[in-house]
């Protein structure tokens, strides 16, 4: 009689490539596993402690082979692909060099032109650092760390991640959640509310799971400055203003009366 599958209660940091690494399993054959699951969180690399995961035995594979001959079999691994949208104000860092220390390896390269990093990480990567020269940013990175969209601490570490939110993941409804929610609202044309209604959770998403178009820069063009198109943008008022020939009348009268 076959074994029962074992369950294991996910824990904090954990997601489907780095336990399907840790039971010699495929990520695919893993999350297929648990489709209740894969239905509630979708995202088979954000997953919430407590959440239940089926762990499926592993299947034996036959392959032939001619005996008294040396045969090489090669593990079939499944590198982890690590995305990353980099912009500033809403506008893609683009083509812009980037290093990345990842559990001691480094990594480097340069952003796309939507300011997307892409790299192939080890499944169990936990932590790392990225370092962006040109805009003199670093940061610290943790991978398996990020709650789904539904639990309030993971909205509140989208927030935090696009710039909105400065306090503790708690996963509190505080003042300070509600000032970022309504900053966020407010930039993406969203009713200014402070709840997290269903189409804020869609426009979080968006903007931070998703790759997504960023809105038209407002930059003067790089031959013309800023002041320039200001100045060609402005309608002179001229309402009120004498005319020249009104001018020339008022200092005519001026001199008569000796006060020029």
């Amino acid at each position: 009689m076959a074994s029962a599958n074992k369950r294991y209660v996910v824990q904090e940091g954990d997601c489907i490539s780095s336990l399907a690494e840790t039971w010699g399993l495929l990520p695919d054959t893993l999350w297929d596993a648990n489709q209740d699951l894969k239905s509630l969180r979708k995202n088979p690399n954000v997953l919430f402690p407590g959440d239940e995961l089926i762990v499926p035995e592993k299947s034996l594979k036959n392959c032939p082979a001619e005996t008294d001959q040396h045969h090489r079999y090669v593990r079939k691994g499944v590198p982890t692909k690590f995305r990353l949208v980099l912009e500033r104000f809403q506008q893609p860092l683009k083509n812009k060099q980037y290093l990345l220390s990842v559990d001691g390896k480094n990594y480097e390269g340069t952003t796309s032109a939507t300011g997307l990093l892409e790299v192939s990480l080890p499944p169990n990567a936990r932590e790392g650092v990225l370092r962006i020269p040109d805009e003199h940013i670093e940061c610290e990175l943790q991978f398996g760390f990020l709650d789904p969209l539904d639990e309030l601490a993971g909205t509140q570490a989208r927030l935090q991640n696009l710039g909105y939110y400065h306090g503790e993941l708690d996963g509190e409804a505080n003042d300070e959640f509600q000032g970022g929610l309504q900053a966020f609202q407010s930039d993406f044309g969203l009713p200014v509310t402070g709840e997290l209604d269903d189409a804020t959770k869609q426009k979080l998403f968006a903007e931070h799971d998703e790759e997504h178009d960023f809105p038209a820069s407002s930059a003067a063009p790089p031959d013309q400055p800023a002041s320039a198109q200001q100045d060609d943008d402005i309608v002179p008022d001229e309402d009120g203003v004498p005319t020249e020939e009104e001018d020339a009348a008022v200092f005519a009268e001026l001199d008569r009366r000796g006060e020029g």
